[in-house]
């Protein structure tokens, strides 16, 4: 068993022939929709590759995160949210009908333009059955996915 320890040290040097370690960060602004506020995203990726005689290893983090664009934080979401929480029967009772009062204010809230306004009902329908009914995650399915910049 010594010997065999010592041949492996000996020969680890030779095994390891190379160790390559790659950094690069970019960022990228995407514009959802034409007159909308662009959103950038920062991706930081580190590349580490090994070579192990004719066996190459090589591992990739890639991390994304949003520089730019609209918070659920912000103002205009947290009124929203208030809203929602104070009108989500009336907003679903609108909803199933199409048209209303609160499924209105709810729209302008939003800042939907006019010829999006049947796609994001249709969107708000759907967010309901996914948030399986529940007020909260509907508000954050609405919040994230249809909230307008100014």
């Amino acid at each position: 068993m010594r010997t065999s320890t010592i041949s492996s040290i000996a020969l680890f040097p030779f095994l390891l022939t190379g160790c390559m370690t790659m950094r690069n960060s970019k960022a990228i602004a995407i514009t959802p929709e034409p007159g909308t506020t662009t959103v950038t995203v920062a991706a930081d990726a580190v590349a580490r590759c090994y070579n192990l005689l004719l066996v190459e290893l090589c591992s990739l983090d890639l991390r994304l995160r949003q520089v730019g664009g609209i918070s659920t934080q912000s103002p205009q979401a947290k009124k929203i949210r208030a809203f929602i929480s104070a009108n989500y029967d009336r907003i679903i009772s609108d909803l199933s009908s199409g048209s209303g009062q609160g499924l209105s204010a709810l729209l302008d809230l939003l800042r939907i333009p006019a010829d999006q306004k049947v796609e994001a009902i249709l969107d708000m329908k759907a967010f309901n059955i996914q948030a399986r009914q529940n007020v909260q995650d509907f508000t954050t399915l609405v919040i994230d996915k249809l909230l307008k910049s100014a």
